[in-house]
C-alpha cells in the first residue's frame, strides 16, 4: 500500500469520524493500544533464541546520509527506540525505510519495510511491510556461531551407569535429579507414573536456573551465590563425574549447561539421562519423603483452583487425590491486608490463586515477644495466638472440616490436633 493511498484513507476516515461527532483522529495502527511513537524489535536467531548485540538501522535509500540508527539488542534480544519529534532532523524526508543489520558475523535476509507518519508533532510507525504496526517487529537473524539446541553436547548415560550410581558402585560419581523438588520428594508429575527420586540421587532442579530465587538485597547475595550453595549442598565438585537425569529431555541439559558455563565443570565429565522408562518400569527403587504430600505442587493447586472457580470441570489425578471428594478452601497467606498499599498491603488484590481467601499473618500471630533465654539475635519472636482463636479464624475463613494438607506450618499442625485438618 503506497504512502499516498494510506494517507488518503486516513483523511477519509477522519472526516467520517468527525461527522459522527467523535472528533478528528490521525492515521494510527489498527490496535489503538500500540505505542506507535516507539519502534521495538525482538531479535532471535535461527533457533528461536534471543540474540544480544545485533545492531540494526533503517535505510531510506539515499546512502549513509539517509540511515537512521535503531539500536543494539540487549540480552533478551530487545531493541527499543523512541521516535523523534517532527521538528527533529534525525528522520529525513523519506517515510519508508528498509530494515538493515550491521554485523560482521550475523546475517539478516528479511526485507521488512518500516513506514512512518507525522501526527501530533510526533513521528509514528503505522506500517511494517504492508501490515499495521502491532508494537513489535520480530526479526530473525542467522548466527553461524549459535549452537543447535536440539543437539546435546553431552553424552547419554547408560542404564548400567545410572544403576551403578544408584547402588553406590560408581566411582567418584554423583547422580543428580534435575526435575522439580516436588517430583524429587514424592509427587508423580509429568511423564513419571511413580513419584520420588532414584536412590542416591541429589536434587538440583532446573528451575533453580530458569526461575531462580530473587536475592534479598539485605543479605548481599546474588543468584550465583544461591546456585553455588545448591551445588555445594548437592556435593558436586569439578573433579567428579556427574549423571544428570530428567523425564523431559530438557531439565538435565539446563542443569548441565549452567554447571559448564557458570561453574567451571567440564562437559566431558557430565552425562545426561531420561529416566522416564526406568522410573515407570517399577524395577528400581524410588525414594519418597515421608509426608511429601503436605506440600502441594503449584500445578496441582492450580488445577484445584480452576475447578473451584468453574473454569475446569475435572480434576487431574493428583488433584483428585488431594481433594478426595471434599469441599476445598484455598488460603492466600501473607502479611498485610488485601490491598497493594506499600505500607499495609499484601498485594492480594494485584494477583492471587483463583478462589483463594486471604489470611493476614497478623490474624494468627501475637505481637513480638521478648525471650531473654534465647541467643541475642533471636530474642524477639512472633508466636501463635491461642488454639481457640485459631479455631475461630478457621471458621471465619469458611473452614469447617478441611482435609487438604496444604502446609506443614505450626498453624496447620494446631488445627490438625483439634480435628480441623
Amino acid at each position: 500500500m503506497s504512502h499516498t493511498i494510506r494517507k488518503l484513507g486516513a483523511v477519509v476516515l477522519s472526516i467520517l469520524i468527525a461527522l459522527c461527532g467523535f472528533g478528528m483522529l490521525g492515521a494510527i495502527p489498527a490496535n489503538a493500544e500500540v505505542d506507535a511513537t516507539k519502534l521495538v524489535l525482538k531479535v532471535t536467531n535461527q533457533y528461536g533464541q534471543p540474540v544480544e548485540g545485533a545492531e540494526f538501522y533503517l535505510d531510506g535509500g539515499g546512502g549513509e546520509s539517509s540511515y537512521y540508527t535503531v539500536g543494539t539488542s540487549n540480552a533478551e534480544g530487545i531493541i527499543e527506540k523512541d521516535l523523534p519529534s517532527s521538528d527533529s532532523q534525525d528522520l529525513l524526508d523519506q517515510l519508508d525505510y528498509n530494515l538493515k543489520l550491521k554485523s560482521d558475523t550475523l546475517t539478516y535476509d528479511g526485507d521488512a519495510t518500516v513506514s512512518f507518519e507525522i501526527g501530533d508533532e510526533k513521528f509514528t510507525v503505522y506500517e511494517v511491510s504492508g501490515e499495521d504496526y502491532t508494537g513489535k517487529i520480530d526479526v530473525t537473524v542467522n548466527d553461524p556461531n549459535a549452537a543447535d539446541p536440539s543437539v546435546s553436547p553431552y553424552r547419554t548415560a547408560t542404564d548400567a551407569d545410572v544403576k551403578a550410581a544408584m547402588n553406590g558402585t560408581a566411582d567418584n560419581t554423583v547422580l543428580v535429579d534435575a526435575r522439580s523438588t516436588d517430583s524429587y520428594q514424592g509427587w508423580a508429575l509429568g511423564d513419571a507414573k511413580r513419584g520420588g527420586h532414584l536412590k542416591n540421587a541429589v536434587s538440583y532442579p532446573a528451575t533453580a536456573v530458569t526461575n531462580p530465587v530473587t536475592p534479598d538485597k539485605n543479605e548481599g547475595t546474588t543468584v550465583s551465590d544461591y546456585q553455588a550453595q545448591t551445588i555445594q549442598d548437592a556435593g558436586l565438585t569439578t573433579n567428579k563425574k556427574v549423571i544428570i537425569y530428567d523425564t523431559n529431555d530438557t531439565d538435565a541439559k539446563t542443569v548441565a549447561d549452567t554447571l559448564v558455563k557458570d561453574h567451571g565443570f567440564s562437559a566431558d565429565n557430565i552425562t545426561t539421562y531420561n529416566a522416564t522408562k526406568l522410573i515407570n518400569s517399577g524395577k528400581v527403587k524410588v525414594v519418597k519423603y515421608k509426608n511429601y504430600d503436605l506440600y502441594v505442587p503449584a500445578e496441582v493447586v492450580n488445577n484445584i483452583a480452576q475447578n473451584k472457580v468453574g473454569k475446569l470441570d475435572e480434576y487431574s489425578d493428583n488433584a483428585a487425590k488431594v481433594v478426595n471428594g471434599d469441599d476445598v478452601v484455598i488460603l492466600d497467606v501473607g502479611w498485610g491486608d488485601e490491598t497493594s498499599d506499600k505500607d499495609t498491603g499484601s498485594g492480594y488484590d494485584a494477583g492471587h490463586v483463583p478462589g483463594a481467601i486471604h489470611v493476614n499473618t497478623d490474624e494468627y500471630e501475637t505481637p513480638k515477644v521478648y525471650v531473654p533465654s534465647k541467643p541475642k539475635k533471636y530474642r524477639t519472636e512472633w508466636r501463635l495466638v491461642s488454639d481457640d482463636k485459631l479455631i475461630e479464624l478457621a471458621e471465619n475463613k469458611g473452614i469447617t472440616s478441611p482435609r487438604i494438607p496444604a502446609s506443614s506450618s505450626p498453624v496447620m499442625n494446631r488445627w490438625r490436633r483439634h480435628g480441623w485438618a
